[in-house]
């Protein structure tokens, strides 16, 4: 049981994913597979899985009509203008790698943002308001800004192409996805697994050109670093001037700082194949903000593991060996799954606590609820932590005997 929530734990991490990639991309020789063409599947593939079991309806967009403009200002005005003003420095030297900040600068704000509002206990609706209304304002922005910034040297119907596709087939898909009824447990792993594919390919294909100009390299991670500096500065600002609460705040800063990199890879790697160089910036800024997103992600989540940690100490004594990986099972549920928020007596009576101990099992099963855990998640809690739970009963029992005992004898 525990090498297997240890083997969980590093396939459900994307800084291992993304490490990995890294190495292997660099280490390996060029390999020879149509590199733009399976960036596009795999982000489809991520696609698909992020937007499996979300919904739409017309009720969200009418209360959530302010977040729409909200996106669309994020993304495709302060994104683009602070990716634009930091592309601009490298005109004078190296005007192709400038084509490759407008794709970027032209795209709309990364599939994440969803996965970033079940992380942050953020409010889902918003999260998929927001990607919905970035993208459409996409299918005319994109190829406009490129258009304008680049003239001929793309062309625009590609692009519009690309959207078009990149939000019609994986809503297709998710059409039968939803009969298999997929667990959080297989779709986090899997779209780790497509973004390090997306890393692998991008970063594998220009290999040469990075061997050959470190310093270039290094260049273009300062410029990603500065962006990425400016772009957490200014959202953080304007969140707080417009009021953002607690639940939409993350969605909308994921959203400023993250655009859809893998397709911004993709179209350079298709439609500027001429200038390998220009594809650097965007997957270097795929690198950059993923590593950023796993870990802004991550901070509620260590937090709220070690407060459970510390309150099961404290609940059950000196059983670290037994208890040590609990909050794992609980959290593990929780961490990504959508709001199915379950009540406390449900999950106290689940855990099957003496009554003398329902105060403390409400308030793991508070927390738990306020983390969004599912009712069926929380039963395959129950199944995989049955070795666990007659310990602790067991545990409870002795204590509220003991207890007794000690007041008939005083």
């Amino acid at each position: 049981m525990r090498l297997m929530m240890e083997a969980y734990d590093v396939v459900s991490d994307l800084r291992v994913w993304i490490a990995g990639a890294l190495a292997l991309s660099l280490l390996l020789d060029t390999v020879d597979l149509p590199s733009s063409e399976l960036i596009v599947v795999a982000l489809m593939v991520q696609m698909a899985l992020s937007m499996d079991g979300l919904r739409l309806s017309k009720d969200d967009i009418s209360e959530h009509r302010h977040g729409i403009l909200l996106s669309v200002l994020l993304c495709y005005v302060v994104n683009t203008l602070v990716t634009l003003a930091v592309g601009a420095l490298f005109i004078p030297d190296h005007a192709a790698m400038w084509h490759g900040w407008v794709l970027l600068a032209s795209m709309p704000c990364a599939i994440s943002v969803v996965t970033a509002a079940v992380l942050m206990k953020g409010s889902v609706n918003v999260a998929v308001v927001a990607v919905a209304s970035t993208y459409v304002a996409g299918i005319a922005l994109a190829p406009l800004i490129s258009f304008a910034l680049l003239g001929d040297a793309v062309d625009p119907l590609e692009i519009l192409k690309y959207i078009v596709l990149f939000i019609v087939v994986p809503a297709v898909v998710t059409v039968p996805l939803r009969r298999l009824r997929l667990s959080a447990r297989l779709k986090v792993p899997v779209i780790d697994l497509m973004m390090a594919v997306m890393l692998f390919l991008s970063v594998n294909a220009n290999r040469g050109y990075l061997i050959s100009y470190p310093d270039m390299f290094l260049l273009v991670v300062v410029a990603v670093l500065a962006r990425l500096a400016a772009l957490i500065l200014v959202s953080r600002t304007i969140l707080k001037k417009t009021g953002a609460d607690k639940r939409s705040a993350p969605v909308y800063h994921v959203l400023c700082v993250w655009k859809n990199t893998g397709l911004s890879v993709s179209m350079c790697m298709i439609l500027l194949s001429g200038t390998p160089e220009s594809v650097i910036p965007c997957f270097v800024c795929m690198m950059v903000e993923s590593l950023w997103f796993s870990i802004y992600t991550k901070k509620p989540v260590e937090r709220a593991r070690r407060s459970l940690e510390e309150m099961l100490l404290a609940l059950f004594g000196d059983v670290q060996d037994d208890l040590r990986y609990l909050p794992r099972l609980v959290l593990r549920e929780a961490d990504l799954l959508a709001q199915l928020v379950v009540p406390p007596d449900d999950l106290a009576l689940l855990l099957l606590v003496p009554v003398p101990l329902r105060g403390s099992s409400l308030r793991l099963g508070q927390l738990v609820g306020d983390l969004h855990a599912g009712g069926d998640e929380v039963y395959d809690l129950l199944v995989y932590g049955l070795d666990l739970v007659p310990k602790l009963v067991g545990l409870g029992r002795f204590r509220h005997k003991t207890h007794v005992a000690h007041c008939y004898a005083t």
